[in-house]
């Protein structure tokens, strides 16, 4: 199993438009529609999840209360 280190990172949303978070991850899903003039691709958080994975990690998406929580889970030590 090896030794685990957990990252917890939120930031507090207004008015999130997500009903499933785990859709945050998906290729291209922009879930802000307002931002549609930022020049963003919504591919951020698929690379971000597809370069954990390659290192054996997790990382999720949490939304309560008005707070977005990231929580990436990797092996340090075998």
């Amino acid at each position: 199993m090896g030794i685990k280190a957990v990252f917890t990172i939120s930031n507090q949303t207004e008015n999130l438009q997500v009903q499933d978070v785990s859709k945050l991850f998906e290729r291209f899903y922009r879930g802000d529609k307002a931002r549609k003039e930022d020049g963003g691709s919504g591919i951020g958080l698929a690379i971000t999840k597809r370069i954990i994975e390659l290192h054996g990690g997790t990382i999720e998406a949490d939304n309560k209360e008005d707070w977005l929580t990231f929580t990436i889970e990797v092996i340090v030590k075998e």
